[in-house]
């Protein structure tokens, strides 16, 4: 499990995800403090990267704000949520 802090952090995890041996790759996202476009951006293009790796990403503890942004997107049938 990742727990990342920033969008910065998610794009990070992004560029190491092929460092990651298991298959599904859970996202602790409650300490996630700004939701924003380039939060979005950032979780796509993670979840893009997984599954060209044949991984899966599963975001946990989703803020409101940040589903709803997902939500308007598109993407909460994209990305995988959990609580």
């Amino acid at each position: 499990m990742v727990a990342p802090k920033s969008t910065a952090d998610i794009v990070e995890l992004g560029h190491r995800i092929q460092l990651v041996p298991a298959e599904l790759v859970v996202c602790d996202l409650s300490q996630l403090t700004d939701a924003d476009c380039a939060t979005v951006d950032a979780l796509a293009r993670l979840q893009l990267r997984a599954r060209k790796l044949r991984r899966r990403v599963r975001l946990r503890h989703v803020s409101a704000e940040l589903h709803d942004l997902l939500a308007l997107t598109g993407l909460c049938d994209v990305l995988e949520c959990a609580d």
